[in-house]
Protein backbone atom coordinates (compact mmCIF):
# COMPACT_ATOMS: atom_id res chain seq x y z
CA UNK A 1 0.00 0.00 0.00
CA UNK A 2 3.24 2.36 0.83
CA UNK A 3 4.43 1.44 -2.46
CA UNK A 4 1.07 2.32 -4.48
CA UNK A 5 0.45 5.76 -2.44
CA UNK A 6 4.36 6.78 -3.29
CA UNK A 7 3.64 6.01 -7.00
CA UNK A 8 0.20 7.99 -6.73
CA UNK A 9 2.39 11.28 -4.83
CA UNK A 10 5.38 11.13 -8.06
CA UNK A 11 2.63 10.48 -10.28
CA UNK A 12 0.67 13.60 -9.30
CA UNK A 13 4.15 15.64 -8.81
CA UNK A 14 5.51 14.69 -12.37
CA UNK A 15 2.14 16.05 -13.37
CA UNK A 16 2.72 18.89 -11.57
CA UNK A 17 6.08 19.47 -12.81
CA UNK A 18 4.92 19.51 -16.24
CA UNK A 19 2.69 22.11 -15.50
CA UNK A 20 4.85 24.66 -14.24
CA UNK A 21 7.79 24.06 -17.35
CA UNK A 22 4.38 24.20 -19.05
CA UNK A 23 3.69 27.48 -21.35
CA UNK A 24 0.69 26.91 -19.68
CA UNK A 25 1.50 27.65 -16.31
CA UNK A 26 1.27 31.29 -17.48
CA UNK A 27 -2.68 32.96 -16.92
CA UNK A 28 -4.25 32.74 -20.20
CA UNK A 29 -6.86 34.34 -18.83
CA UNK A 30 -4.67 37.57 -18.79
CA UNK A 31 -3.80 37.22 -22.71
CA UNK A 32 -5.84 39.04 -25.15
CA UNK A 33 -7.61 36.71 -27.28
CA UNK A 34 -7.11 39.72 -30.01
CA UNK A 35 -3.35 40.28 -29.53
CA UNK A 36 -1.36 39.99 -32.16
CA UNK A 37 1.55 39.38 -30.35
CA UNK A 38 3.05 35.89 -31.24
CA UNK A 39 4.71 33.45 -28.73
CA UNK A 40 7.41 31.29 -28.93
CA UNK A 41 6.63 28.05 -26.51
CA UNK A 42 7.83 24.55 -25.56
CA UNK A 43 5.18 22.28 -25.04
CA UNK A 44 5.86 19.25 -22.79
CA UNK A 45 6.01 15.47 -23.30
CA UNK A 46 2.28 14.21 -22.90
CA UNK A 47 0.54 11.25 -22.32
CA UNK A 48 -2.65 11.60 -24.44
CA UNK A 49 -6.27 9.75 -25.00
CA UNK A 50 -6.91 10.74 -28.54
CA UNK A 51 -10.26 10.42 -30.59
CA UNK A 52 -10.70 11.41 -33.97
CA UNK A 53 -13.75 10.86 -36.91
CA UNK A 54 -14.40 12.21 -39.82
CA UNK A 55 -17.84 13.31 -40.64
CA UNK A 56 -20.37 16.31 -41.25
CA UNK A 57 -19.67 17.59 -37.84
CA UNK A 58 -16.41 15.87 -36.85
CA UNK A 59 -15.63 18.52 -33.94
CA UNK A 60 -18.79 18.31 -32.56
CA UNK A 61 -18.98 14.18 -32.82
CA UNK A 62 -15.25 14.76 -31.08
CA UNK A 63 -16.27 15.88 -28.07
CA UNK A 64 -19.15 13.96 -27.35
CA UNK A 65 -16.66 11.36 -27.15
CA UNK A 66 -13.94 13.18 -25.48
CA UNK A 67 -16.22 15.64 -22.75
CA UNK A 68 -17.98 12.36 -21.83
CA UNK A 69 -14.56 10.50 -21.00
CA UNK A 70 -13.14 14.07 -18.84
CA UNK A 71 -16.14 13.85 -16.88
CA UNK A 72 -15.95 9.62 -16.10
CA UNK A 73 -12.66 10.12 -15.30
CA UNK A 74 -12.13 13.79 -13.89
CA UNK A 75 -9.57 14.30 -15.72
CA UNK A 76 -10.22 18.03 -15.52
CA UNK A 77 -9.40 17.31 -12.02
CA UNK A 78 -5.65 16.18 -12.78
CA UNK A 79 -2.78 18.54 -12.30
CA UNK A 80 -1.40 20.01 -15.72
CA UNK A 81 -4.85 19.24 -18.00
CA UNK A 82 -4.33 19.68 -21.49
CA UNK A 83 -7.15 19.37 -24.37
CA UNK A 84 -6.30 20.03 -28.10
CA UNK A 85 -7.64 19.39 -31.45
CA UNK A 86 -6.60 19.85 -35.22
CA UNK A 87 -8.61 19.43 -38.40
CA UNK A 88 -7.14 16.51 -41.23
CA UNK A 89 -8.21 15.14 -44.61
CA UNK A 90 -8.35 11.32 -44.65
CA UNK A 91 -7.49 9.41 -47.66
CA UNK A 92 -10.59 10.29 -49.87
CA UNK A 93 -10.17 13.96 -49.61
CA UNK A 94 -12.77 14.19 -46.36
CA UNK A 95 -12.23 16.61 -43.27
CA UNK A 96 -11.84 15.15 -40.56
CA UNK A 97 -11.00 16.49 -36.56
CA UNK A 98 -8.73 14.95 -33.84
CA UNK A 99 -9.07 15.53 -30.32
CA UNK A 100 -6.80 14.48 -27.62
CA UNK A 101 -7.17 14.80 -24.00
CA UNK A 102 -4.21 14.47 -21.13
CA UNK A 103 -4.37 11.37 -19.21
CA UNK A 104 -2.55 9.99 -16.25
CA UNK A 105 0.46 7.56 -17.21
CA UNK A 106 -1.33 4.50 -15.00
CA UNK A 107 -4.65 5.19 -16.62
CA UNK A 108 -5.95 2.12 -19.07
CA UNK A 109 -7.40 4.18 -21.74
CA UNK A 110 -10.74 2.74 -22.67
CA UNK A 111 -12.19 2.19 -26.37
CA UNK A 112 -12.40 3.68 -28.95
CA UNK A 113 -9.59 5.83 -27.82
CA UNK A 114 -6.00 5.94 -28.69
CA UNK A 115 -3.17 5.85 -25.90
CA UNK A 116 -0.22 8.52 -27.61
CA UNK A 117 2.60 9.83 -26.13
CA UNK A 118 3.65 13.34 -27.71
CA UNK A 119 6.89 14.23 -27.73
CA UNK A 120 6.45 18.17 -27.39
CA UNK A 121 8.70 20.85 -29.20
CA UNK A 122 8.57 24.28 -30.04
CA UNK A 123 5.61 26.09 -31.44
CA UNK A 124 4.45 29.64 -32.28
CA UNK A 125 1.65 30.47 -30.26
CA UNK A 126 -1.36 32.96 -31.24
CA UNK A 127 -4.45 33.53 -29.02
CA UNK A 128 -8.08 33.40 -30.99
CA UNK A 129 -11.92 33.24 -30.35
CA UNK A 130 -13.77 30.77 -32.95
CA UNK A 131 -15.25 33.90 -34.76
CA UNK A 132 -11.91 35.23 -36.59
CA UNK A 133 -10.09 31.42 -36.14
CA UNK A 134 -9.45 31.47 -40.00
CA UNK A 135 -7.94 35.17 -40.25
CA UNK A 136 -5.68 34.08 -36.99
CA UNK A 137 -4.40 31.10 -38.28
CA UNK A 138 -3.45 33.20 -41.29
CA UNK A 139 -1.86 35.81 -39.33
CA UNK A 140 0.54 33.01 -37.61
CA UNK A 141 1.24 31.62 -40.48
CA UNK A 142 2.49 34.97 -41.78
CA UNK A 143 4.25 35.88 -38.70
CA UNK A 144 6.44 32.50 -38.94
CA UNK A 145 6.68 33.07 -42.61
CA UNK A 146 8.10 36.41 -42.21
CA UNK A 147 10.33 35.40 -39.25
CA UNK A 148 14.05 35.46 -39.53
CA UNK A 149 14.27 33.28 -36.57
CA UNK A 150 11.68 30.27 -37.46
CA UNK A 151 10.33 27.91 -39.90
CA UNK A 152 7.02 25.60 -40.32
CA UNK A 153 8.37 22.33 -38.55
CA UNK A 154 4.98 20.18 -39.63
CA UNK A 155 5.71 16.30 -39.49
CA UNK A 156 2.77 14.70 -38.74
CA UNK A 157 4.74 11.25 -38.19
CA UNK A 158 6.04 12.31 -35.33
CA UNK A 159 2.94 14.75 -34.04
CA UNK A 160 4.32 17.68 -35.38
CA UNK A 161 0.61 18.97 -36.13
CA UNK A 162 -1.19 22.81 -36.22
CA UNK A 163 -2.87 22.46 -32.90
CA UNK A 164 -5.60 23.93 -31.17
CA UNK A 165 -5.92 24.28 -27.33
CA UNK A 166 -9.06 24.69 -26.08
CA UNK A 167 -8.14 27.09 -23.17
CA UNK A 168 -11.48 27.15 -20.70
CA UNK A 169 -13.56 23.68 -22.21
CA UNK A 170 -16.34 24.27 -19.81
CA UNK A 171 -17.28 27.72 -21.56
CA UNK A 172 -16.08 26.93 -24.78
CA UNK A 173 -18.74 24.08 -25.27
CA UNK A 174 -21.35 25.84 -23.40
CA UNK A 175 -24.21 26.11 -25.72
CA UNK A 176 -24.72 29.78 -24.64
CA UNK A 177 -21.05 31.02 -25.09
CA UNK A 178 -20.85 32.99 -28.58
CA UNK A 179 -18.12 32.38 -30.75
CA UNK A 180 -16.40 35.83 -29.74
CA UNK A 181 -15.90 33.95 -26.57
CA UNK A 182 -14.75 30.64 -26.85
CA UNK A 183 -11.64 30.73 -26.73
CA UNK A 184 -8.37 28.86 -28.15
CA UNK A 185 -4.50 29.05 -28.51
CA UNK A 186 -3.25 28.14 -32.23
CA UNK A 187 -0.26 26.48 -32.15
CA UNK A 188 2.17 25.89 -35.08
CA UNK A 189 4.91 23.36 -35.28
CA UNK A 190 8.25 25.56 -35.68
CA UNK A 191 12.27 25.44 -35.25
CA UNK A 192 14.72 27.91 -35.03
CA UNK A 193 16.67 28.30 -38.52
CA UNK A 194 20.53 28.99 -37.40
CA UNK A 195 20.06 26.22 -34.63
CA UNK A 196 18.12 23.22 -37.23
CA UNK A 197 16.47 22.67 -33.38
CA UNK A 198 13.57 20.16 -34.26
CA UNK A 199 12.47 16.77 -33.00
CA UNK A 200 15.44 14.33 -34.61
CA UNK A 201 15.46 16.49 -37.85
CA UNK A 202 12.30 17.10 -40.33
CA UNK A 203 10.35 14.05 -41.70
CA UNK A 204 13.35 12.83 -43.66
CA UNK A 205 15.08 12.91 -40.45
CA UNK A 206 17.44 15.94 -41.64
CA UNK A 207 18.38 18.89 -39.99
CA UNK A 208 17.64 22.79 -40.96
CA UNK A 209 19.61 24.14 -43.48
CA UNK A 210 18.12 27.49 -43.48
CA UNK A 211 15.08 29.10 -45.52
CA UNK A 212 13.86 26.83 -48.13
CA UNK A 213 14.33 28.02 -51.51
CA UNK A 214 11.39 29.59 -53.53
CA UNK A 215 12.06 29.50 -57.13
CA UNK A 216 10.05 32.74 -59.17
CA UNK A 217 9.29 33.00 -63.01
CA UNK A 218 8.76 36.63 -63.44
CA UNK A 219 9.72 36.96 -66.96
CA UNK A 220 6.18 35.95 -68.17
CA UNK A 221 4.35 33.08 -70.78
CA UNK A 222 1.51 34.22 -72.69
CA UNK A 223 -1.28 31.40 -71.53
CA UNK A 224 -4.85 31.15 -73.54
CA UNK A 225 -7.29 29.60 -71.62
CA UNK A 226 -10.06 27.87 -72.76
CA UNK A 227 -13.69 28.37 -71.23
CA UNK A 228 -13.48 26.75 -67.45
CA UNK A 229 -16.59 25.44 -65.83
CA UNK A 230 -15.79 26.46 -61.62
CA UNK A 231 -17.45 25.56 -58.58
CA UNK A 232 -17.28 27.78 -55.69
CA UNK A 233 -17.63 29.75 -52.86
CA UNK A 234 -17.41 33.82 -52.51
CA UNK A 235 -15.81 35.94 -49.79
CA UNK A 236 -16.16 39.68 -49.27
CA UNK A 237 -12.70 40.74 -47.83
CA UNK A 238 -11.76 43.45 -45.11
CA UNK A 239 -11.36 47.13 -45.82
CA UNK A 240 -7.46 47.65 -46.98
CA UNK A 241 -6.70 43.82 -47.69
CA UNK A 242 -4.08 43.79 -50.42
CA UNK A 243 -4.33 40.67 -53.17
CA UNK A 244 -1.29 39.47 -51.61
CA UNK A 245 -2.93 39.43 -48.37
CA UNK A 246 -6.29 38.53 -48.55
CA UNK A 247 -8.14 35.88 -46.64
CA UNK A 248 -9.25 32.75 -47.92
CA UNK A 249 -11.22 30.26 -45.55
CA UNK A 250 -10.49 26.89 -47.66
CA UNK A 251 -12.24 25.17 -45.54
CA UNK A 252 -15.39 26.32 -46.19
CA UNK A 253 -15.21 25.69 -49.69
CA UNK A 254 -14.21 22.07 -49.23
CA UNK A 255 -16.84 21.53 -46.43
CA UNK A 256 -19.49 23.01 -49.82
CA UNK A 257 -17.75 20.45 -51.70
CA UNK A 258 -17.94 17.27 -49.50
CA UNK A 259 -22.01 18.28 -49.19
CA UNK A 260 -22.64 18.06 -52.86
CA UNK A 261 -22.76 14.13 -53.47
CA UNK A 262 -20.93 11.03 -52.43
CA UNK A 263 -19.09 11.25 -56.44
CA UNK A 264 -17.82 15.03 -55.59
CA UNK A 265 -14.36 13.46 -56.22
CA UNK A 266 -15.37 12.08 -59.98
CA UNK A 267 -16.73 15.47 -61.19
CA UNK A 268 -13.73 17.78 -60.27
CA UNK A 269 -10.43 18.20 -62.98
CA UNK A 270 -7.66 17.58 -59.96
CA UNK A 271 -9.36 18.89 -57.14
CA UNK A 272 -5.97 20.13 -55.44
CA UNK A 273 -5.36 22.46 -57.83
CA UNK A 274 -8.03 25.58 -57.43
CA UNK A 275 -8.51 28.84 -58.94
CA UNK A 276 -9.11 32.43 -56.98
CA UNK A 277 -10.81 35.06 -58.60
CA UNK A 278 -9.54 38.43 -57.28
CA UNK A 279 -12.24 42.01 -57.88
CA UNK A 280 -11.20 45.30 -56.93
CA UNK A 281 -13.37 47.34 -55.32
CA UNK A 282 -13.94 49.04 -58.15
CA UNK A 283 -15.18 46.45 -60.08
CA UNK A 284 -17.63 44.81 -57.44
CA UNK A 285 -20.99 46.01 -58.47
CA UNK A 286 -20.42 44.59 -62.14
CA UNK A 287 -18.61 41.09 -60.45
CA UNK A 288 -21.80 40.52 -58.00
CA UNK A 289 -24.68 41.54 -60.96
CA UNK A 290 -23.42 38.79 -62.67
CA UNK A 291 -23.31 35.82 -60.35
CA UNK A 292 -26.31 33.51 -59.94
CA UNK A 293 -27.16 30.21 -58.03
CA UNK A 294 -29.54 29.05 -60.41
CA UNK A 295 -27.59 28.01 -63.71
CA UNK A 296 -23.63 28.60 -64.67
CA UNK A 297 -23.07 32.04 -65.56
CA UNK A 298 -20.23 34.58 -66.75
CA UNK A 299 -17.82 35.03 -63.61
CA UNK A 300 -15.33 37.38 -65.31
CA UNK A 301 -16.02 41.11 -65.50
CA UNK A 302 -16.38 42.52 -68.80
CA UNK A 303 -13.06 42.92 -70.46
CA UNK A 304 -13.01 46.68 -70.73
CA UNK A 305 -10.16 48.87 -70.37
CA UNK A 306 -10.72 51.63 -67.89
CA UNK A 307 -8.48 54.56 -67.17
CA UNK A 308 -7.43 53.41 -63.51
CA UNK A 309 -4.71 51.27 -63.02
CA UNK A 310 -5.64 47.84 -62.28
CA UNK A 311 -6.10 47.32 -58.53
CA UNK A 312 -4.42 44.46 -58.61
CA UNK A 313 -0.74 46.43 -60.06
CA UNK A 314 -1.21 49.76 -57.85
CA UNK A 315 1.23 48.02 -55.07
CA UNK A 316 0.15 49.05 -51.55
CA UNK A 317 -2.75 51.03 -53.03
CA UNK A 318 -4.82 49.05 -54.72
CA UNK A 319 -7.40 46.35 -52.64
CA UNK A 320 -9.21 43.26 -53.06
CA UNK A 321 -13.30 43.87 -52.50
CA UNK A 322 -14.08 40.11 -52.74
CA UNK A 323 -12.67 36.62 -53.98
CA UNK A 324 -13.98 33.52 -55.79
CA UNK A 325 -12.09 30.30 -54.79
CA UNK A 326 -13.32 27.33 -56.73
CA UNK A 327 -12.35 23.90 -58.30
CA UNK A 328 -12.66 23.04 -61.99
CA UNK A 329 -15.51 20.99 -62.47
CA UNK A 330 -16.23 18.38 -65.83
CA UNK A 331 -20.13 17.92 -65.15
CA UNK A 332 -22.11 19.53 -62.73
CA UNK A 333 -22.48 17.99 -58.68
CA UNK A 334 -25.49 16.27 -57.79
CA UNK A 335 -26.44 19.29 -55.56
CA UNK A 336 -25.21 22.48 -54.00
CA UNK A 337 -25.61 24.05 -50.93
CA UNK A 338 -26.64 27.46 -50.86
CA UNK A 339 -22.76 29.08 -50.57
CA UNK A 340 -21.83 26.84 -53.88
CA UNK A 341 -21.29 28.34 -56.76
CA UNK A 342 -21.12 27.01 -60.49
CA UNK A 343 -19.92 29.76 -62.82
CA UNK A 344 -17.56 30.09 -66.19
CA UNK A 345 -14.86 31.65 -66.36
CA UNK A 346 -14.98 32.92 -70.56
CA UNK A 347 -11.71 31.55 -72.88
CA UNK A 348 -9.06 34.42 -72.38
CA UNK A 349 -4.96 35.22 -72.66
CA UNK A 350 -3.18 35.85 -70.21
CA UNK A 351 0.17 36.85 -68.88
CA UNK A 352 1.55 34.18 -66.37
CA UNK A 353 3.53 34.89 -63.51
CA UNK A 354 4.62 31.85 -61.18
CA UNK A 355 6.47 31.10 -57.55
CA UNK A 356 7.16 27.74 -56.84
CA UNK A 357 8.81 25.37 -54.13
CA UNK A 358 9.76 21.63 -53.43
CA UNK A 359 7.21 19.68 -52.49
CA UNK A 360 9.26 17.82 -50.40
CA UNK A 361 9.60 21.05 -48.27
CA UNK A 362 7.20 23.05 -48.97
CA UNK A 363 5.43 22.41 -45.43
CA UNK A 364 8.81 25.02 -44.21
CA UNK A 365 7.80 28.25 -46.85
CA UNK A 366 4.83 30.33 -47.41
CA UNK A 367 4.79 31.16 -51.39
CA UNK A 368 5.41 35.24 -51.43
CA UNK A 369 2.65 35.69 -53.71
CA UNK A 370 3.36 40.05 -53.46
CA UNK A 371 6.41 39.08 -55.98
CA UNK A 372 4.87 38.34 -58.50
CA UNK A 373 2.53 41.47 -58.12
CA UNK A 374 5.24 42.86 -58.31
CA UNK A 375 6.84 41.42 -61.02
CA UNK A 376 3.29 41.52 -63.29
CA UNK A 377 2.82 45.72 -62.20
CA UNK A 378 6.68 46.57 -63.77
CA UNK A 379 6.12 44.14 -66.61
CA UNK A 380 2.52 45.78 -67.95
CA UNK A 381 3.86 49.44 -67.15
CA UNK A 382 6.88 49.12 -69.34
CA UNK A 383 5.69 46.73 -72.26
CA UNK A 384 2.52 49.25 -72.52
CA UNK A 385 0.11 45.86 -72.18
CA UNK A 386 -3.45 46.65 -72.27
CA UNK A 387 -4.77 44.30 -69.73
CA UNK A 388 -8.43 43.94 -67.70
CA UNK A 389 -8.42 46.44 -64.53
CA UNK A 390 -10.95 45.19 -62.66
CA UNK A 391 -9.77 41.67 -61.85
CA UNK A 392 -7.30 39.28 -62.28
CA UNK A 393 -6.29 35.10 -61.44
CA UNK A 394 -4.71 33.51 -59.08
CA UNK A 395 -3.76 29.49 -59.57
CA UNK A 396 -2.89 26.93 -56.68
CA UNK A 397 -1.71 23.90 -57.07
CA UNK A 398 -0.79 21.19 -54.19
CA UNK A 399 0.96 18.07 -55.00
CA UNK A 400 0.50 16.71 -51.39
CA UNK A 401 -3.26 17.92 -51.13
CA UNK A 402 -2.61 20.17 -48.29
CA UNK A 403 -0.06 22.62 -49.05
CA UNK A 404 0.58 25.19 -51.91
CA UNK A 405 3.55 24.47 -53.46
CA UNK A 406 2.85 26.63 -56.41
CA UNK A 407 1.20 29.70 -57.38
CA UNK A 408 0.59 31.04 -60.64
CA UNK A 409 -0.79 34.64 -61.12
CA UNK A 410 -3.01 35.34 -64.20
CA UNK A 411 -2.82 38.92 -65.60
CA UNK A 412 -5.83 39.61 -68.23
CA UNK A 413 -4.91 40.63 -71.48
CA UNK A 414 -8.04 42.27 -73.90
Amino acid sequence: EADTNEAVVVRRLTSALKKILSERAINMSGIDASSNEVRIIRLPKLIVASYGVVSDTPEDDCWGKVGGLIKKYALDQESGFRYFGFGFSDDKGKYGYEMWVMVPEDLKVPEPFIRKEFPGGLFAALPANLSVIGERWDLLQDWIVNSEDFEVDSCPEKMRYCLEECLDYVTFHAKETPDARRQLDLLSPVRRISSGETMNGDCSGKPSSGKAEVMLELEPRRVALPDVTLAGCCFEQKAGALPWKKHVPWYRLAQAIYRTGPDFKARMIMGNYTFTLLCGHYGREEWTDRRTQSSSSRVQPSAQAQPARPFYLAGKEGTVAEVFVAVEISRPFESYPEELLEQVLPARDYLVFAAWIDPEIVTRKKLPSNKLYSAAAEYVAEHNCKVAANFCLEREYRADGQNVDRIELYVPLI
